[in-house]
């Protein structure tokens, strides 16, 4: 009984932190923050990221949000939600040393998502968009994510595999070839070590309000497992 009341504790001293990506307007983020926050109360932790700053000031920002969060409300340790501009930077910071103590996490990942940063930066010049507020979309352009480590997860990572094109990444010409499926392979290089993953129909610009998104970050982050039903998944 003592281990399980341990355990509880632990448990409930958690923080989960929710990074975030550069295509997260004000509302976007409200309503995010509002679902986390009602699954997990106040250990939910959403913060504010300066992306028109750049990826680097951006990683900057976060290193010394999380870690002022950790240490103010004395957190064992923190559970995480990366969606794709946001897991960039958790990588970038763990590429640079930094170590999280991360339970479980959840990846966000866009193949068609993924390409919007170049295809934008190959038709506008990289001046104006940084003049225009979107220096991190012209840093991301210029990043080799495949070289960027992934943090270990203690408890498990799970990946989050986003299937449709969004409204930019169709009028950039990216077309929408994927399946709803699962491709272990797939899996292998997007998440190396997922201990789970589920394809969901969704474009990146559903994951902060639809709720079949949500209710599986949610799922994951407090069981280590996704929901079944209507969507592939490995693990």
């Amino acid at each position: 009984m003592t281990g399980l009341k341990d355990f509880a504790e632990q448990h409930q001293k958690t923080l989960i932190v929710v990074v975030v990506g550069l295509t997260a307007t004000w509302g976007k983020r409200r309503r995010a923050r509002r679902y986390f926050a009602e699954a997990f109360g106040s250990r939910a932790y959403l913060p504010w990221i300066p992306y028109f700053l750049g990826l680097r000031a951006s990683a900057a920002w976060l290193s010394f949000a999380v870690g002022r969060r950790l240490a103010r409300d004395r957190h064992a340790g923190l559970h995480l939600v990366a969606y794709i501009g946001g897991g960039v930077l958790v990588r970038q910071l763990h590429d640079r040393g930094e170590r999280w103590p991360i339970g479980r996490a959840v990846w966000d990942r866009g193949p068609l998502q993924e390409q919007v940063a170049c295809r934008l930066v190959a038709r506008v010049p990289a001046i104006l968009l940084t003049l225009i507020g979107f220096r991190s979309v012209v840093d991301l352009a210029r990043t080799d994510v495949s070289g960027l480590p992934f943090p270990p997860s203690a408890l498990g990572s799970g990946l989050i595999l986003e299937t449709r094109a969004s409204a930019l990444a169709r009028r950039l010409g990216i077309a929408e070839s994927m399946t709803s499926e699962v491709v272990p392979g797939t899996v292998e290089t997007l998440l190396p070590g997922a201990t789970a993953a589920i394809a969901l129909p969704l474009s990146h610009d559903d994951v902060y309000d639809d709720v079949r998104f949500l209710d599986q970050a949610v799922r994951f982050i407090s069981t280590g497992t996704f929901l079944t039903g209507g969507a592939e998944v490995l693990g």
